[in-house]
């Protein structure tokens, strides 16, 4: 399509357009539409870009309203009469016991400090030293590190942990990615035999991807199923040769044999690695170090121990994380073409509908119902393959399920899409679930693919009159003012 119809089509709602031809014409296109501690540094504000991408890798096309922190002194870091908020304590222990120089670095549901001022310890106890952190949210994953300076532990690999409601805190250990929920030092030896696996993939592609295990890893290799070939890189094992696979809601889950801590402690952990089948065996699914699986973090029930892992996140969770997210506003799925919308790091599963509002009053929460629309089109999710050309055109949106229109719907959409739409994943219940809108590029190109051929748009002199003429899909009105 040519570039101005591109253009417009990124940013439909946002049209102006002036002509002076002895006069003056202006056209407009319109959618539907507690005391801070004094000590303190003043909160900072942000401005997002109009072409900035989120941590999923999904293009933002349109700017975003400045963000400001929250006041430090109104985030509890310890939960307390006054504030009962949601908070997060770390400890951390150094083998050689000198944590002199050493802070926490934080972001996305904690509060950001500059680098070369990071938290600083709160306290010290038997374990080493510890943290309260400042939280930007009562939800959510907290991003850290643990630094002195430009020394990081971990490699300098990003840590996370999810908040959970209430009071939270957690244990580190030098060199340990593990997030123990009490301290390891005082653990009794776990008596487990089995690492039991729940893997999900947003692409459901499980048969593109494989293990690789090796005997030195805590693996107890008798355990295997038969006949299985391990510590070949070039032949990952099978995810579906595993004992115990099954395919669950939205996930693969399977089991590893380990050998069990109570014949010797110094069986503290397995490692192992997820990685691509030939010819992508090189890719470890966005993790650059070993999975490792502490077993004192773990609930062991029956000898089993169970963790999450999620595509292209290094985290190992030990409970299953709430991967929900609801906004009206955020924009991360992404119109494919017409038909079909993709929504990244959302299973294509559930109930999705599209809500529709002529003035712009829909509201999302979860596990509530959705209020202020003026009506719904379900979408059903999409098995066969996405248009080669639709493909390449949005590779960099991540994996993540896909939706499409139904036929008796698609004449619909020029009209819906004057309005606010929001994307929505309800539960058997008709409760929120996930919540999105999308970026509308490629449903407007592919809609009005016929706006390519037409020739005079803008303002045009003909026979002693001026006519004007706008491309403008998504408007509910237009007017025209002359000075």
């Amino acid at each position: 399509m040519k570039a101005w119809a591109g253009g417009f089509a990124l940013q439909a709602r946002r049209v102006i357009g002036a002509v002076t031809l002895g006069m003056c014409g202006l056209l407009a296109a319109c959618g539907g539409g507690g005391g801070a501690d004094a000590a303190q540094p003043a909160p900072m504000s942000s401005i997002g870009i109009a072409a900035a991408a989120d941590g999923n890798g999904i293009e933002l096309l349109a700017g975003v309203p400045a963000v400001v922190q929250a006041p430090r002194a109104k985030i509890a870091a310890v939960a307390t009469p006054g504030a009962p908020a949601t908070s997060l304590r770390v400890h951390y222990r150094r083998a050689d016991g000198n944590h002199a120089g050493w802070q926490i670095h934080t972001w996305n549901a904690a509060q950001t400090p500059n680098w070369n001022a990071g938290w600083n310890a709160a306290g010290s106890d038997d374990f080493g030293v510890y943290y309260d952190v400042p939280l930007a949210s009562g939800s959510g994953p907290v991003g850290f590190l643990l630094h002195n300076g430009d020394n990081k532990d971990n490699g300098g690999a990003d840590q996370s942990y999810v908040l959970q409601a209430g009071a939270n805190e957690i244990w580190r250990l030098q060199g340990d990615s593990t997030n123990y929920a009490s301290n390891p030092l005082l653990l009794p030896v776990p008596d487990i035999k089995t690492v039991r696996v729940h893997y999900k993939r947003f692409d459901a592609a499980y048969s593109a991807w494989g293990l690789h295990l090796w005997a030195s890893s805590g693996l107890n290799v008798a355990g295997l199923p038969a006949g299985l070939t391990i510590d070949t890189w070039g032949a990952p094992v099978p995810l579906a040769s595993m004992g115990g696979y099954a395919a669950g809601d939205g996930e693969v889950v399977f089991d590893i044999p380990v050998l069990n801590p109570q014949g010797d402690v110094n069986r503290k952990a397995l490692e192992f690695i997820i990685h691509g089948m030939p010819p992508n065996e090189n890719d470890k699914d966005g993790r650059d170090n070993n999975i490792r699986v502490e077993y004192a973090a773990l609930t062991v029930q029956n000898q089993i121990g169970q963790i999450w892992l999620l595509e292209r996140d290094a985290t190992v969770y030990t409970a299953p994380p709430d991967l929900r997210q609801v906004s009206s506003t955020d924009a991360r799925a992404v119109w494919l073409n017409k038909r079909l919308v993709k929504w990244p790091r959302v299973a294509a599963s559930g109930v999705v509908r599209l809500y529709y509002s002529a003035n712009g009053q829909i509201t999302v929460a979860r596990d509530a119902a959705v209020l202020g629309a003026d009506g719904f089109i379900s979408l059903d999710a999409f098995t066969g393959a996405v248009p080669a050309a639709d493909a390449l055109r949005f590779k960099y949106v991540a994996n993540g399920g896909v939706f499409g229109v139904r036929d008796a719907d698609l004449a619909r959409l020029p009209a819906l899409h004057q309005q606010q739409l929001v994307l929505v994943q309800e539960d058997a219940n008709g409760r929120v679930q996930n919540a999105t809108t999308a970026q509308v590029a490629g449903a407007l190109d592919d809609l009005f693919a016929a706006a390519d051929n037409v020739p005079d748009l803008g303002a045009v002199v003909a026979r002693g009159a001026t006519s004007f003429k706008l491309w403008a899909p998504t408007a509910q009105s237009v007017s025209l003012l002359l000075t």
